[in-house]
């Protein structure tokens, strides 16, 4: 009997409208309703500052950005630009749902959040990837082939890149909305409420989007930095005896930016896309629908990770980039700040003199007796 009802578990969870009626029998996990207050707490409280920092991050790089004119003629800082963006929809839309699925064991968001919560995280992280991947060639292309014709990207082409970033990212995304359900199912003890995936379609559909979201972008954003690091490493002193030595610096300095990028995005992006493959394997053995324990631990950090990756792109830009930290610099707000800082400063220190000056000297002071 136990084995005939795991199999009509299995086969409800692939099929959630096939004729099985839950309400002859129990519900088959732990029914917690909710995490712990303390649980609740911590997750909070460790992922509120991320994504205020994040938001405030990638808010003041956008706003650096449009504020000048000079850095929205750049095609690195329009990729950039749109890399923040979707940054920021994905800090603005995406923990909130998330913290939801993550406290209750039932699903909160109803229809319309079980078809559009997938769809909106990735298509946000298929687009800042796309991004990362345009700036490398665009790097790529300064650096190894400078002197190439039509090897740049132009204002133009940059524009029109973001556009097919963002068709892309919600194109491959799209099957997140068709595929998944909304799912209410009646048990003899328990209202169970989940988002069910067509499992048939969507565990090949992982693949392709995991090898898109990560793989290919990682392997070409590595074949373009070996590019580069081959080309300035082999080529600097040709480079040094043609070009300004500052140039060359300069350009050393973009790669080391780009660099710490692309392992910064390995490192906080790559557990999420293991989880998801985990997911995949677990659903599609399961005799329920729902992940505990270490799995359900898991799987929070590597959101988490994700989160902080989406936080701190602005920052490796804004700390390793000296014309973001130039621009920041002639910023209206942060000059205001300055100039009041640098006024306080000498009124302190010409305070300080005065009183220095007026103190009496003693004679005896530092002499030998």
């Amino acid at each position: 009997m136990q084995n005939f009802c795991e199999n009509l578990l299995l086969d409800t969870l692939e099929r959630p409208n096939c004729d099985f009626n839950s309400s002859h029998w129990d519900f088959p996990n732990v029914i917690w309703i909710r995490n712990s207050a303390s649980e609740i707490s911590v997750k909070v409280l460790t992922l509120f500052p991320v994504v205020i920092f994040g938001i405030i991050a990638n808010s003041a790089l956008l706003f650096i950005i449009f504020h000048h004119r000079s850095m929205r003629t750049s095609p690195t800082n329009i990729l950039i630009a749109n890399m923040a963006t979707a940054d920021l929809l994905t800090l603005v839309i995406c923990p909130l749902m998330f913290i939801l699925n993550d406290t209750y064991q039932n699903y909160q968001l109803g229809t319309v959040g079980c078809r559009t919560e997938g769809f909106l995280q990735g298509a946000f992280l298929i687009t800042s990837v796309l991004n990362l991947c345009g700036i490398s060639y665009d790097r790529l292309s300064a650096i190894v082939v400078p002197l190439v014709a039509n090897t740049r990207m132009t204002v133009k082409s940059t524009k029109i890149f973001v556009v097919i970033s963002w068709i892309t990212g919600s194109g491959l995304a799209l099957p997140l909305i068709v595929y998944r359900n909304f799912v209410v199912r009646q048990w003899k003890n328990f209202t169970e409420k989940f988002c069910a995936e067509n499992v048939a379609v969507l565990s090949i559909y992982w693949h392709i989007i995991i090898a898109t979201l990560v793989w290919i972008p990682l392997i070409v954003m590595i074949t373009s930095y070996v590019a580069i690091f081959l080309k300035l490493s082999h080529y600097e002193k040709q480079l040094l005896k043609r070009e300004n030595p500052i140039s060359v610096l300069h350009k050393k300095k973009i790669t080391k930016v780009l660099f710490i990028l692309l392992v910064t995005f390995v490192f906080l992006r790559v557990p999420f896309t293991l989880l998801i493959f985990w997911r995949q394997f677990k659903l599609q053995h399961a005799t329920i629908n729902q992940a505990n324990g270490y799995f359900q631990f898991l799987w929070y950090i590597s959101h988490y990770l994700m989160f902080v990756n989406a936080a701190v792109n602005p920052v490796i830009y804004g700390l390793m980039n000296g014309n973001f930290k130039r621009a920041f610099a002639q910023t209206s707000f942060c000059a205001g700040w300055k100039k009041t800082k640098l006024e306080d400063k000498r009124f302190i220190s010409t305070e300080e003199r005065k009183e220095v000056t007026l103190e009496p000297r003693d004679a005896c002071v530092g002499s030998k007796l």
